[in-house]
This record gives structure tokens, sequence and C-alpha cells, in this order.
């Protein structure tokens, strides 16, 4: 879905937005991941890559990500990111595979995803996060072999 915020202003010393669905006024902030007190689906679909036309194994995907700011209690205090694989260039995905992002604390946590298969052309992957947290990946990290 597309964000929903339709307007923005500056008053009372906070931001405050319009949703363009429901008209409710809304306050933005750093500190609040959800809209509307929904979720907020993060995805993003990197291009596919490939072994110049020739069969390759994917040996592991690692995400160098922000981990261990997930609340203490409730809801993302568990928080899980998801890898979709796709062989046909993004145009189907297999089931999505879980990883922890890492809670409270645990700062150190690597988030990859080991021995995902043989693949005959291409390989895409598709991140997906609808965790109400915090969310940075700053990059991430494929290992192959022919």
């Amino acid at each position: 879905l597309p964000w929903r915020v339709s307007s923005l202003i500056p008053a009372y010393s906070v931001f405050l937005v319009g949703d363009n669905s429901t008209g409710k006024i809304g306050v933005m902030s750093e500190n609040v991941f959800t809209e509307y007190g929904n979720n907020i689906r993060s995805y993003f679909t990197p291009p596919s890559m490939d072994n110049n036309g020739l069969p390759f194994t994917v040996d592991s995907l690692e995400l160098f990500m922000e981990t261990g700011t997930a609340p203490i209690s409730g809801a993302g205090s568990n928080p899980v990111i998801r890898l979709g694989i796709s062989e046909d260039a993004g145009r189907s995905f297999d089931p999505d595979i879980s990883r922890d992002i890492g809670i409270t604390g645990d700062y150190e946590n690597v988030v990859s995803w080991d021995l995902l298969g043989r693949f005959p052309r291409s390989f895409t992957p598709k991140i997906m996060c609808d965790e109400p947290i915090k969310k940075v990946i700053v990059k991430g990290w494929l290992n192959i072999s022919a």
C-alpha cells in the first residue's frame, strides 16, 4: 500500500500529518513505527543477480542492519525479517524464509540465510518486514559459487 500521508505541517513543535483515506490527523515521529496504528509493510527487491548466464549456488545472503532495538515487550518485541526468492527475475517468489532481527540489546545479532540453493540463471531476493520497529538496512552481502 502507498504511504497514506497527504499533507504535512509543522505546528506545536511537532509535524502534523493528514491521512488521505480517513482524514485523520496524526503526529509524525522518529520513534513511532506504525501508520495510524497499523504496521508499515516494508520491502525491497534488488536487481536480479546472475553468473554470466551460467548456473550457480547461493551459499549465503547476509544483511548488515541495525539489530537489538526492538521494544522490550508487546508488538515488535521479537522481530523477524523475511526473504522471498525468485528464479524468474522477480515474476514469482518462493515461500518466505524468516530470520530473527534480534531482541532488545542483541546488537551483535547476524541476519543471514545460508545454503539457499542452486540457480540455473538468476537469483532475485525480496526482503520484507512489517514489524513495528525501526528498520535500518545498510547493505547486503551475497556469497555464490559456480
